[in-house]
């Protein structure tokens, strides 16, 4: 009998983790009345960028959609009131996006839902020390994801006159 791939077994987990937790987590948000997780993401990270907001390539890039993917995303959102959307003053092909007030505290509200499915799917199965391990050898194979949200620069980035809420 060969040896055991462990690296390739880690990988399938992993793979499979995302995949069967993000379905259920997703699905149980909703139900809940709360936003679905793709939701959640663009408004945690607009709500870290603050009032500057952010540019559509970098929000595509921080909750890993595709930009047509995000621009459906935003576009939902927008006419759900969660986001406002305009054109930088500085360069007009380039649409900013901010959460709104709405939109933040949709977020905020469906924290506590979200904070319970993951103690619920993830809690009741490893304990603290575990889950502190799993989270730095996540972050060793990708450094990026050992930020706890994202806090680099928030681009000063201001919008056209008459264009967009904030």
């Amino acid at each position: 009998m060969p040896p055991i791939d462990w690296r390739k077994n880690a990988w399938i987990s992993i793979l499979c983790a995302y995949e069967v937790l993000y379905k259920e987590i997703n699905k149980s948000m909703v139900a809940a009345g709360c936003v679905d997780l793709a939701t959640y993401d663009a408004l945690l990270h607009l709500e870290e960028a603050g009032s500057s907001g952010v540019d559509m390539g970098t929000l595509s890039d921080r909750v890993l959609l595709s930009i047509s993917g995000v621009s459906r995303l935003v576009a939902r959102l927008e006419r759900d009131g969660l986001v406002s959307v305009c054109r930088s003053a500085e360069n007009h092909r380039v649409k900013l996006v901010r959460a709104t007030e709405k939109g933040l505290q949709a977020r905020v509200a469906a924290w506590e839902v979200y904070r319970g499915l993951i103690d619920q799917h993830v809690g009741l199965v490893i304990d603290d020390r575990e889950a502190e391990q799993v989270a730095q050898i996540l972050g060793r194979v990708v450094p990026s994801c050992a930020l706890v949200g994202w806090s680099g620069p928030k681009p000063q980035i201001k919008c056209q006159e008459g264009q967009g809420g904030g």
